[in-house]
Parts: C-alpha cells; sequence; structure tokens
C-alpha cells in the first residue's frame, strides 16, 4: 500500500505544501512498488531518496500530493507513517540477525 504523511507548510522554492510518499511493503518489494506508483503519477526514479533503505520515500510537492491522493494512496498522520518505518526498520535488523 501507498501512503503520504499529512501535508505540512513549506516554504521551498515556489512550493506551499509537502509530504513524504513511502510503501508500507517490507524492502525489496517497497522498492518496487513506490517506482510503480511513483512513475504512474510523473515522479522519475532517480527522485527516490534513500532506495532500499528503511528510510525510502519521494518527496511530494504541491501538485504531487493531489496526483498522488488521486492515485489512490492514502493520507496517514505523522505518526502513522512514524510506526510504520519503525516496522520496516525492525523487518530488516531480524533479516541481517537470520543471515549472521
Amino acid at each position: 500500500m501507498i501512503v503520504f504523511d499529512r501535508p505540512r507548510p513549506v516554504v521551498f522554492h515556489h512550493f506551499r505544501r509537502t509530504a513524504h510518499l513511502i510503501s508500507t511493503l517490507e524492502a525489496p518489494w517497497s522498492t518496487e512498488e513506490i517506482l510503480t506508483f511513483g512513475a504512474r503519477i510523473g515522479l522519475r526514479c532517480e527522485w527516490l531518496q534513500h532506495p532500499g533503505h528503511w528510510k525510502e520515500h519521494f518527496d511530494l510537492f504541491d501538485e504531487g500530493i493531489l496526483r498522488a491522493r488521486d492515485a489512490g494512496a492514502l493520507e496517514v498522520a505523522r505518526r502513522s507513517m512514524a510506526e510504520m518505518n519503525e516496522r520496516r526498520l525492525r523487518y530488516l535488523r531480524s533479516l541481517r540477525e537470520i543471515a549472521a
């Protein structure tokens, strides 16, 4: 599932609002899902920050937020997104422990 955190005000170039877009899947599936979704709403793959990492996300601004919502991304509270990221981090740590 693709989610974005509640948009917040920003002063960056000519933008007024920003949000983060993430996949709720675990890596490496999250990368494929978010890149596919990003392409559908006009985001370039090189704009993905921290690919393959638990911090993986796209930054969204103004119209990008609207395109993400229109394409089916769900808006979540920032705290909910933080919890999703914590879960992804725990999952990756557990993989490292299994491999060790």
